[in-house]
């Protein structure tokens, strides 16, 4: 007889304790502070950039719908869900976009996971597509990748050298594709898209930009940075301050997709509060340049005082700023001092990125101010000898 719940935690119990990962019951307040068994911290963590989930006019929208339409749809898309607001916030995220069309899922790593295998279905060519990654792309990429019939490639992070290299292999033929991020998670690196698409152009490529972190931050009216792409993938669960994640393509694109993308069709359609605050926040984030140099400001500030405290910043291009740690062990220690001081920080370990990549990140939000950082700066200096 197998116990097969004893199996999986025999298993769990092999990984290194201080990287596995765990859920901790949190509570918030306002948008700044996380608060764990009754002790407040700082967030430092938070993806929700723009401060606008707990904005009043979201919160205003997404009751509205609610009371009209109830919490829920009662069905996916293509069935009986396809309620007329998400097609015309679909309409407004494209016109925001320049797009010809977008389509609206429920969460980025579903549209990942899914968005990719339609788009790599073998029955649309004639062979296998060739589809070539930033290695360090996130893991819904590699997941829809995983799930496809494909040549997969990678490309070493942002060396569009080695992109070039590739596509211009002559064993290479038919449909390719390269995936890269406008703003990478996790190291804040932002790479040269311009020249990217112009390699994709010359080599008859389709370029995919995930534009997660850079929405609402980076670009006209916090339209990201990819405007040069042949197909982008936002989320609403960071400056948005919302759930649920979209793309932008053209209409012919999505008509297929809507046809024969899994995770579409099998999905229930997304809550009328969830499409009344995304659709506030889209008529906000235009207006909101002074956040966004705000944001931009303290995290210059932020990593020119990280630079004289002599710590690997592992990027200086965004908001998004990441401290290399020599070991798990070493970036435990700061994220426990850090907590200990009252900021709500988290070690990035493997296999979330690579031993040598292993890091304590921060993001930078609108709802911090320079007291914050500052506060932030002092307690990074004090971090005991034994835990650098």
């Amino acid at each position: 007889m197998i116990d097969y719940s004893q199996k999986y935690f025999n298993y769990l119990e092999k990984i290194d304790q201080t990287a596995r990962k765990k859920m901790v019951p949190l509570d918030l307040e306002g948008d700044k502070f996380v608060i764990e068994d009754c002790k407040k911290y700082i967030n430092f963590s938070s993806n929700d950039y723009l401060s606008l989930r707990t904005n009043s006019l979201l919160k205003k929208n997404a009751i509205t719908l609610i009371e009209k339409y109830g919490v829920g749809l009662g069905g996916s898309r293509l069935v009986a869900g396809n309620l007329h607001l998400i097609g015309l916030l679909e309409k407004k995220i494209a016109k925001w976009k320049k797009a010809e069309a977008a389509l609206i899922m429920s969460s980025g790593y579903q549209l990942n996971s899914s968005v990719l295998p339609a788009m790599f279905n073998p029955d649309v060519f004639d062979q296998k597509p060739t589809v070539i990654l930033d290695k360090n792309v996130h893991a819904s990429i590699y997941e829809g990748c995983y799930r496809s019939k494909i040549c997969l490639r990678r490309f070493r992070h942002n060396d569009l050298e080695h992109l070039q290299k590739i596509l211009s292999n002559p064993e290479i033929h038919g449909a390719k594709f390269v995936i890269t991020e406008s703003l990478f998670s996790m190291n804040g690196t932002i790479p040269n898209l311009k020249e990217i698409g112009r390699i994709c152009s010359d080599n008859n490529a389709f370029l995919i930009v995930d534009e997660a972190h850079a929405i609402g931050v980076f670009g006209q009216n916090g339209s990201g940075l990819a405007g040069n792409a042949d197909m982008t993938i936002g989320t609403f669960g960071k400056a948005f301050g919302s759930h649920g994640a979209f793309l932008t393509c053209s209409q012919k694109m999505k008509d297929y997709l809507v046809a024969t993308c899994k995770g579409l069709i099998y999905s229930t359609a997304p809550s009328p509060a969830i499409i009344g605050s995304i659709s506030a926040a889209l008529d906000l984030m235009p207006k909101m340049k002074k956040s966004r140099e705000k944001i931009h400001l303290l995290a210059e500030h932020f990593k020119d005082n990280l630079v004289k405290l002599n710590l690997d910043v592992l990027s200086a291009d965004s908001h998004i700023i990441s401290i290399s740690m020599k070991d798990t062990s070493t970036a435990y220690g700061f994220q426990k001092f850090l907590r200990n001081s009252g900021f709500w920080v988290k070690a990035i370990f493997p296999p979330t990125v690579s031993k040598k990549n292993t890091c304590i990140r921060f993001s930078i939000c609108a709802f911090h101010e320079l007291e914050d950082i500052n506060c932030l700066i002092s307690s990074l200096a004090s971090v005991p000898i034994d835990n650098a």
